[in-house]
């Protein structure tokens, strides 16, 4: 699942990356750092959990879900170039979290899940492709259509 579609799923439709943490694009680091702090106490599960006394499994999950949302728009947020390239074009443009895994050096209590190298669908390159020509090029686009209307307006 990539960010876009967790957020979406967790806070709707129409939900941006700044929305789990109720900020906008001017916000700082500082208050996103703030609002991350704010928000992971409000959905974490298991205050959630304690606050609700109930054992609603479907609030649980949605619970959850939040959550999880709200550390992974913080985690890209955080991120100067993430954040630049979302703010830019509205997409995340390294949404490959799936294909990594934990590094060597954690290998402490953890189990290792032996993992072969799988080629990436040739429509996940296409959208990758795409990613990097809208990063790049957003600009150029964008007065492309300006240009489009001038000439409307023109003629």
């Amino acid at each position: 699942m990539t960010v876009i579609s967790l957020v979406k799923s967790a806070f709707g439709r129409k939900a941006t990356l700044y929305t789990p943490l109720n900020c906008t694009k001017t916000s700082s680091e500082s208050d996103l750092r703030s609002a991350y702090k704010k928000a992971a106490l409000r959905f974490h599960p298991d205050r959630a959990n304690a606050n609700n006394n109930s054992s609603d499994n479907n609030n649980d999950g949605d619970t959850t879900l939040k959550f999880q949302a709200v550390s992974a728009a913080y985690q890209v947020l955080m991120d100067e170039k993430q954040r630049a390239a979302y703010d830019a074009t509205g997409r995340v443009l390294e949404e490959h979290d799936d294909d990594t895994s934990s590094s060597d050096s954690d290998e402490g209590n953890q189990q290792k899940v032996p993992r072969r190298k799988q080629k990436r669908p040739r429509n996940q390159k296409q959208q990758q492709w795409e990613d990097f020509f809208h990063s790049i090029f957003n600009e150029i686009i964008s007065t492309g259509s300006q240009h489009e209307n001038n000439a409307k307006v023109y003629s």
